[in-house]
């Protein structure tokens, strides 16, 4: 992939979840996928991406390159489904936790509050497509999970999606070139290793990037909600 948003036909096929057999790229640039247990909505998706089919589970296209621009509102929807069912799970789960915890009678480490909601509402069916808006999610989500935890037992402190918010909200938030070298070295290797582990990217250039960043977080905030869940059961 190059910085103009041009992406591989097989690599957008991972990054939204469609999986494929096989597939091989002549010498004229052309394509075929051998695709098996489509859904109707995976198919309209894989016409809106240029592969055509053949039949016998074969899809062709005479590229095997795409532009991201040219093809996200035929995917955008995928993502927004989604983004709505990890908001509506992270609602659930915070419900659940309040639950839980008032049963125990014990402190809910989750303190919710109207500006909570405000960031549901205001993100919920709503995708990033650039660094400014990814950034004013990012503040959000920070916002939204770190500073809402209140009474969080220490063992969480050095939690994979905790540290990762934490760290992505210090990088897009301040004036990282008057950090001190090993410190913003530091917070950059751990930005890559997230980007990379868990988006397949350095870092993110296209909307695509972005868009897959934003739900990678949503679902590691379930994840992370999940086991605070299991430890007060």
């Amino acid at each position: 992939m190059n910085s103009t948003g041009i992406l591989e036909i097989n690599e957008v096929l991972k990054r939204i979840g469609i999986e494929y057999d096989d597939f091989y790229v002549f010498s004229d640039g052309s394509c075929v996928f051998q695709i098996t247990n489509l859904d109707e909505e995976q198919k309209m998706i894989l016409d809106g991406v240029g592969l055509k089919y053949l039949g016998y589970n074969i899809f062709y296209s005479d590229n095997s390159s795409v532009d991201i621009n040219s093809i996200l509102p035929y995917i955008e929807e995928y993502y927004v489904e989604q983004e709505k069912d990890s908001w509506f799970d992270i609602i659930n789960k915070i419900s659940k936790l309040e639950f839980v915890c008032s049963k125990n009678k014990i402190a809910c480490p989750f303190e919710s509050s109207i500006k909570h909601l405000e960031i549901v509402a205001k993100w919920n069916g709503v995708l990033t497509k650039n660094e400014h808006e990814f950034t004013i999610f990012i503040l959000d989500m920070y916002s939204f999970i770190v500073e809402g935890l209140k009474n969080l037992n220490n063992k969480y402190k050095s939690d994979d999606f905790l540290r990762v918010t934490t760290a992505m909200r210090h990088w897009y938030s301040h004036d990282t070139s008057s950090w001190r070298g090993k410190s913003r070295t530091k917070q950059c290797n751990r930005l890559n290793k997230f980007f990379q582990n868990y988006v397949g990217i350095e870092w993110p250039k296209n909307p695509i990037d972005f868009i897959n960043c934003q739900v990678k977080l949503l679902e590691m905030c379930n994840d992370f909600l999940d086991r605070l869940i299991s430890d007060l059961k």
